[in-house]
């Protein structure tokens, strides 16, 4: 869009500009597969953060605890409102007599925990051992799960952290420990005391960096959602870490030269894709300064030079103020494959979106096949058959065993990881789970030339072992045409039938159920 100022200093009439920059409003605002619109969304967002507040505030007045709690840190992207659904209620959690419009609960059972990182004041009385501060960190759990039940809080102690619930939300607490990470470093475990220091102190940072871009540009969070949808319906997502995405937005509206920040969502999109497949990303490392930082450009080229040399070094590098020589986000993906992947869709969507805007006959269809799926190019496509699984009890008390038995309790994400882990590095598995939810697809390539022999026998151990998982399967091979095999449940996942529908009718494939449902 342009200013009517920049009209008039182009001498450019407004009648003969497209509009084209809220071509996607309807993504951002469509309903998920809980019927939740971008009006619950909004209505949700402050009844989140007040939950949050509310727990900080207990957590910082608590007494009883052996060390004081002096900082509250949010991890989660729903905290900082760049998450494509808005995180509801849970209605195992609800007050009686709370006077909330039911749509602000959530209408499956499977519950994700939001994390939080919690600081204590310094103490003499901390061990040096590794083993006994974890010990230590499990009896502060116990001891803090104790005193929030005592704050009519429900709480589950765990060895690595405690799960608190307030007013309807999950909380996952853990503690940071500075000299922990010095102590992992001494003991040669770089991997591990990295992954520590990036969840207790980087993360919480990276938190507040895009909670601070976010007020200071309004179309941020809705770019950030739209970047997110467009990875998911390349199938991508899965390579692409939420704080990722984040960073990369991030460098387009603070280095947005020659040009200025974007104003609008999809304006940020068209950047995004420009920023994906032009960037150098084998040459250059991404730095990301915020104008009131000092310029740390020569640090991140020393260690990016570094890791190149050794072969250690990510496909995408990315550096910000608080991670100078280390692209924390990216170290475990996307890969050179999965980056070049994304290169290309990215090309061709920015090709295509030129094409349709400088055309006066485009629809709204036509504009919504950026954000379809395109299985064209995939061996094995499998559809799940995904029911919610909603919550109707209303309980009194809620148990350990119950709770247990609803967090992170998703059985297709399960599923679907499962999958990825068992074919890798044979074959490349793709989905597209996080935005449809109803009937997700998962894509598989075969990478070797034996695994492209094999896909039939794939296909069909998939099969086997996913009784009550798989909706269908369509197998594509070199050379021939599709083929289509539709499971059909007779009784509740106790006996499938598979009919292939380009064979004859009367032939039959009968499969039992395997011991147990879902396993590959």
């Amino acid at each position: 869009r342009q200013s009517t100022q920049s009209t008039w200093d182009l001498k450019i009439s407004p009648n003969i500009i497209k509009v084209v920059a809220s071509e996607y409003d309807d993504i951002l605002f469509r309903e998920n597969r809980e019927g939740v619109n971008g009006d619950i969304a909004n209505k949700s967002k402050p009844l989140l953060y007040s939950s949050f507040s509310n727990l900080s505030r207990i957590l910082k007045d608590l007494k009883g605890l052996p060390i004081k709690v002096t900082d509250v840190w949010a991890l989660s992207a729903e905290l900082r409102g760049t998450s494509i659904w808005p995180k509801l209620k849970h209605p195992a959690f609800r007050v009686p007599g709370e006077e909330i419009d039911s749509k602000m609960y959530c209408k499956e059972l499977n519950i994700e925990p939001l994390e939080v990182i919690i600081e204590l004041e310094s103490s003499k009385a901390w061990p040096y051992n590794i083993d006994a501060i974890r010990h230590l960190k499990t009896a502060f759990y116990l001891k803090l799960s104790y005193l929030l039940r005592r704050q009519n809080l429900t709480t589950i102690p765990r060895e690595d952290s405690c799960d608190a619930i307030m007013e309807g939300y999950l909380f996952r607490i853990r503690i940071k420990y500075s000299r922990e990470f010095n102590l992992l470093m001494g003991l040669g475990k770089k991997v591990e005391a990295n992954e520590l220091l990036k969840q207790t102190v980087l993360l919480p940072k990276h938190h507040e960096m895009v909670r601070r871009v976010g007020s200071q540009y309004p179309s941020f969070n809705r770019a950030v959602r739209l970047a997110v949808l467009w990875l998911s319906n390349c199938m991508l997502l899965p390579y692409f870490s939420q704080e990722c995405i984040e960073q990369l937005m991030m460098h387009i509206y603070f280095h947005p030269e020659p040009l200025t920040p974007p104003q609008y969502e999809t304006v940020a999109l068209l950047r995004f894709w420009v920023l994906l497949f032009s960037y150098d990303w084998d040459q250059v490392p991404l730095t990301i300064t915020t104008p009131e930082e000092a310029p740390f450009a020569e640090e991140t080229y020393n260690s990016f030079n570094v890791e190149s040399k050794s072969g250690t070094c990510p496909a995408m590098w990315i550096s910000t103020s608080f991670s100078t020589q280390w692209s924390c986000m990216t170290n475990k993906g996307p890969s050179s494959t999965i980056l070049r992947r994304a290169q290309q869709f990215a090309k061709l969507a920015y090709d295509n979106y030129t094409d349709m805007a400088s055309k006066t006959d485009t629809d709204q269809s036509q504009w919504m096949q950026l954000f379809t799926t395109n299985l064209e190019a995939y061996h094995i496509c499998l559809t799940l058959n995904i029911p919610i699984r909603h919550y109707y009890e209303e309980r009194e008390h809620l148990s350990s065993f119950f709770l247990h038995t609803i967090i992170e309790s998703d059985t297709a994400k399960a599923f679907i990881q499962k999958l990825r882990k068992r074919l890798s590095p044979f074959y490349m598995v793709f989905d597209n789970y996080c935005i449809t939810g109803i009937n997700p697809v998962i894509a598989i390539v075969a990478v070797t030339a034996e695994a492209k022999n094999n896909i039939e026998l794939l296909a069909e151990t998939i099969l086997e072992n996913s009784t009550g998982m798989i909706k269908d399967i369509t197998i594509k091979l070199p050379g021939k045409e599709p083929i289509r095999k539709e499971v059909k449940l007779k009784r509740k996942f106790e006996e499938t039938e598979v009919v292939d529908e380009d064979l004859p009718k009367k032939k039959k494939l009968k499969k039992k159920k395997p011991s147990s449902q879902g396993q590959i």
